[in-house]
């Protein structure tokens, strides 16, 4: 993901440099600004699905903790435990569908 941030922010800066000077690189202001519109455009969808990759990481993370929590020392889970354990885990896979739902608004 870094590696793609870091793409994403060097080809921004190249269309910026563009922008600066058209004519060096063939270009006109309008295709400039077309470029620099798709560019930003672009950033947001990726920032969108950076956030959305970090929020899966974190989900089941956290899911995972959720359920290692309710473990006993034999290895044994009670019932109820491991009821709030699939609570947790079923509140975090809907967390997900609505962001992945919101991403392709």
């Amino acid at each position: 993901l870094e590696s793609t941030e870091l793409q994403i922010n060097e080809l921004h800066k190249a269309v910026k440099a563009s922008f600066a000077a058209p004519e060096k690189f063939n270009l006109t202001a309008r295709e400039v600004k077309e470029r620099e519109k798709q560019i930003d455009d672009f950033k947001v969808m990726t920032t969108k699905y950076h956030d959305r990759i970090t929020d899966l990481f974190e989900a089941e993370r956290l899911s995972s903790r959720a359920r290692q929590k309710f473990q006993s020392p034999g290895g044994v889970i009670p019932s109820y435990m491991n009821d709030e354990a699939d609570r947790e885990y079923e509140n975090q896979q809907m967390l997900m569908r609505q962001q992945d739902e919101d991403l392709d608004h």
